[in-house]
C-alpha cells in the first residue's frame, strides 16, 4: 500500500473511532464478565447462608478473589465468616452490603469507559463533518474562482473580439482614423477588465462593487456614485454575487464603449422580497428595436450578455432611454436560490 494511502488512513478522526471502538468492546465483555460473576456470587452467598457448608464458603472466596485482591476492607470481612460462630449470618450480611457497594464501584467504572468511548466517537464525528464542510467550501471556492476566470474569457471575446475584428477591417480597407480609434479602445478595454477582475472572493460585495468604480472612474475618467441600503446584498451566494459583479461589469463596459457619458450611477434596493439594481448614465441612449450599423452591429451583445446573466439569478433586466440609459435590473427572493 503506498505510503500516501496509508498516512490518509491514519487521520486523527479515525485513530479516534479505532481507540473508541477498542474501549467500548473491551468494557461491554468486561462489564458482561462482572455481572455474570456478581450473579453467580449472589446464588453462593445465599447457598452459603441456607446451608453454612464450609465448600461454599470456599466458593465464595475463590470468587471474590477478584474484588477482594485490591480491597483490604472487603477481604477482611471475608475473612471474618465463620461457619461455626453465632455471628455467621450478621458477619455474612456486613459482607454481603460491601461487595454490593464494591459493585456499584466497580460497575460505575465500566459506564464511565462506555461514555468516554462515546464522547470519543462523537468527536471523531464532528471532526470528520468539519473536514467535510472544508472540503466543500474549498471546491466552492475553487469553483467559484474557476467560473470568474471563465466569464473574464468570455468578456475578452465579447468585449475587445469586437475591436479587433473591427481592427482588422479597417487595416484591410486602410483605415488609418478609426484604425487608431479601436486601437486605444481596445488597449483601454483591457486595462479595465483586468484591474476590475481582481476580486477579493472573501470580500463583501459592496466593496468589490466600490473598487469596480474606482478602477472605472480611474481607466475612463467618467464621474460614479453607489448608493446601497439592501440587506439582500449581503445574503447572497458567493456565486451570485460573482455572476452580479460581471453583469455590472459588463454593464460598465457598455456606458464607456457606447454612451458617450460623463456620469454613472449604481444604487442597489430591496422593495419587498425583490433586489433591485439600478445602473444610470446621462449618455445619448440607444435604441434596442434598431441595431447600429458600426462596430459590426456588435453593440448589441453586451445587453444579451446583460440579459443571459441576470436570467441565472432568476431575475428580469429593463434598458430605459430616460435622456440616457437607465438598466433596471430586479431578482426575486435573491437569498432563497
Amino acid at each position: 500500500m503506498p505510503k500516501k494511502n496509508i498516512l490518509s488512513i491514519f487521520t486523527i478522526e479515525y485513530l479516534l473511532l479505532f481507540i473508541a471502538a477498542g474501549i467500548f468492546s473491551s468494557t461491554i465483555i468486561f462489564k458482561s464478565m462482572a455481572e455474570k460473576k456478581m450473579t453467580e456470587l449472589d446464588q453462593v452467598i445465599i447457598e452459603l447462608q441456607e446451608t453454612k457448608n464450609p465448600d461454599a464458603l470456599n466458593k465464595v472466596k475463590e470468587l471474590c478473589f477478584s474484588f477482594t485482591y485490591f480491597d483490604r476492607e472487603l477481604n477482611s470481612k471475608l475473612n471474618e465468616i465463620d461457619t461455626g460462630t453465632d455471628s455467621f449470618e450478621i458477619t455474612v450480611a456486613k459482607f454481603q452490603n460491601e461487595l454490593h457497594k464494591k459493585q456499584r464501584t466497580v460497575f460505575f467504572g465500566y459506564d464511565s469507559y462506555l461514555y468516554s468511548s462515546i464522547i470519543l466517537i462523537i468527536i471523531a464525528v464532528i471532526e470528520m463533518l468539519i473536514k467535510k464542510l472544508s472540503q466543500k467550501n474549498e471546491y466552492n471556492r475553487i469553483k467559484t474562482i474557476e467560473e470568474e476566470q471563465k466569464k473574464f474569457s468570455r468578456n475578452l471575446h465579447d468585449g475587445v473580439a469586437q475591436d479587433l475584428a473591427a481592427i482588422r477591417l479597417c487595416q484591410s480597407n486602410g483605415d488609418t482614423e478609426n484604425l487608431s480609434f479601436y486601437t486605444e479602445r481596445a488597449l483601454s478595454e483591457v486595462r479595465y477588465l483586468i484591474d476590475s477582475s481582481r476580486y477579493e472572493i472573501d470580500d463583501d460585495i459592496e466593496t468589490n462593487i466600490k473598487t469596480m468604480l474606482s478602477i472605472f472612474e480611474t481607466n475612463y475618467e467618467i464621474e460614479t456614485k453607489f448608493l446601497s441600503t439592501s440587506t439582500f446584498i449581503s445574503r447572497l451566494k458567493k456565486e451570485d454575487e460573482i455572476e452580479l459583479l460581471y453583469i455590472i461589469q459588463e454593464a460598465l463596459s457598455n456606458i464607456s464603449r457606447h454612451a458617450n457619458a460623463t456620469k454613472v450611477k449604481i444604487t442597489i434596493t430591496d422593495v419587498k422580497d425583490e433586489l433591485r439594481i439600478l445602473i444610470i448614465d446621462n449618455g445619448k441612449g440607444f435604441s434596442q428595436e434598431k441595431p447600429l450599423e458600426d462596430e459590426q452591429n456588435h453593440k448589441h451583445w453586451g445587453i444579451k450578455n446583460i440579459r443571459d446573466r441576470v436570467q441565472l439569478l432568476g431575475g428580469t433586466v429593463d434598458f430605459i432611454n430616460n435622456g440616457g440609459t437607465t438598466i433596471a435590473i430586479r431578482i426575486k427572493n435573491p437569498v432563497s436560490r
